[in-house]
C-alpha cells in the first residue's frame, strides 16, 4: 500500500512539474489557443477572424479591403479595390491574397482571376463554404503610388463530355461564389517598427492611425524621461580597493514617461498601462516608470592584497532609457 502510494506521488509530481514546465515553455503561462480572441463587431469577415486566431507566419501586419465597387455580368465579377498610399509605408509587403467565399459543392471549378495585365487559374472546391484565400503573385508590381487595383474573376468547369473529351465551360460566378460575402483584398505585410519598443511605433501605430489622438496627453512642464548624468565616486561609498577608474559616470533614468513625447521610448504595454493610469480606469494601476533599457559593461582594476585584478562587470553604465 505504502508502495502504490508513493508511486502515485511520484507520478503526481511528475505530472505538476511537466505542466509547469511546458507552461514557462509557453512563456508567463498563457498559451496561444487558450487567448483566442472574438472581435466585438459581428461585420469583421471571417478570414480576418481566423487570422485573429492563427497569426500569419510571414507577417505581422494585415491590411484588408473590401471592394470599392463589385461588378457582376453573366460570366464575370469585376472588382475594384482602392489602396491608399499610405498603406504601402508600414513596411515590406510578403504577400498578397485575395479571399473568395465559394458556394458549397462536391465539384471542383477553375477560378481564372485576372490583375494587373496577368491572368492566374486555380482549383477551389468547398464542400463547407468556408474562405478560400488565393495566392495572387502580383506584389513586386504593387507601387506605392498605386491606388486603385482592378480584378476580374472567371469561373470555369472541364468536363468529360460522351466521346471522353475534356470540355470547358463557363460558368455564372454567381454559381460558385457566395457574393453575399464580397471578396476581400487582403496585403500581408512585415512590418519592423511594430516590433521596436519605441514611443513612436506605439503612438502612430496604436493610437494615430486610428486618428484617435485625442486621447494623449498634453504633456507638462515636467522633463521627459532620459538618461541624466550620475558622477559615481568609489572611494566616498566605501570601495578602496578600487584603482581605476576612481571615478565615473553612471548615468541614470529619470523623467516622466509622457505620452505625447515621442522622443521617448515606450513599450506598447508601458502605453497602456499609462493610458489606464490617465483615464482612472485602471484600479491600482501605476504610471509607467523611467528605467535603465540598455547598459555597458566598465572595466575596474581592483588591488587584492599584492595582486590586482582587471575585471569587465556587466551593466554597470546606463546607455539608455524607456518607459516601463
Amino acid at each position: 500500500m505504502l508502495h502504490l502510494v508513493l508511486v502515485l506521488s511520484t507520478l503526481l509530481s511528475l505530472t505538476i512539474c511537466n505542466e509547469i514546465s511546458d507552461t514557462f515553455k509557453r512563456g508567463f503561462g498563457f498559451h496561444h489557443q487558450s487567448l483566442k480572441s472574438t472581435p466585438a463587431s459581428s461585420k469583421v469577415p471571417k478570414h480576418l477572424q481566423d487570422l485573429l486566431n492563427k497569426p500569419h507566419q510571414r507577417s505581422n501586419r494585415i491590411v484588408s479591403t473590401k471592394a470599392t465597387s463589385v461588378k457582376i455580368s453573366t460570366h464575370k465579377i469585376s472588382l475594384s479595390c482602392s489602396l491608399s498610399e499610405d498603406r504601402h509605408q508600414h513596411g515590406t509587403l510578403q504577400d498578397v491574397e485575395l479571399v473568395v467565399y465559394l458556394k458549397p459543392s462536391p465539384d471542383s471549378t477553375t477560378l481564372k482571376i485576372g490583375v494587373l495585365d496577368t491572368e492566374e487559374k486555380f482549383i477551389v472546391s468547398s464542400k463547407t463554404g468556408e474562405p478560400i484565400p488565393l495566392k495572387l503573385t502580383i506584389k513586386k508590381n504593387l507601387l506605392s503610388s498605386l491606388q486603385t487595383l482592378d480584378i476580374v474573376i472567371r469561373a470555369e468547369q472541364t468536363l468529360l463530355n460522351s466521346n471522353d473529351v475534356e470540355v470547358t465551360s463557363t460558368l455564372h460566378v454567381s454559381k460558385v461564389l457566395n457574393l453575399k460575402e464580397k471578396p476581400h483584398l487582403t496585403l500581408f505585410y512585415k512590418n519592423q517598427e511594430i516590433l521596436h519598443p519605441s514611443a513612436k511605433s506605439a503612438r502612430r501605430h496604436f493610437l494615430q492611425m486610428f486618428g484617435e489622438t485625442s486621447h494623449i496627453e498634453r504633456r507638462s512642464a515636467s522633463p521627459h524621461c532620459r538618461v541624466r548624468n550620475l558622477m559615481v565616486n568609489f572611494n566616498k561609498i566605501g570601495l578602496n580597493s578600487v584603482m581605476a577608474p576612481l571615478e565615473f559616470n553612471a548615468h541614470i533614468c529619470s523623467g516622466q514617461c509622457h505620452l505625447d513625447h515621442e522622443e521617448t521610448p515606450m513599450t506598447n504595454h508601458a502605453f497602456i498601462q499609462n493610458m489606464l493610469y490617465l483615464s482612472g480606469t485602471g484600479e491600482e494601476v501605476q504610471g509607467a516608470s523611467c528605467v535603465s533599457d540598455k547598459m555597458k559593461p566598465l572595466s575596474v582594476l581592483i588591488a587584492a592584497g599584492r595582486d590586482f585584478q582587471l575585471t569587465v562587470y556587466e551593466d554597470m553604465v546606463v546607455d539608455s532609457c524607456s518607459c516601463r
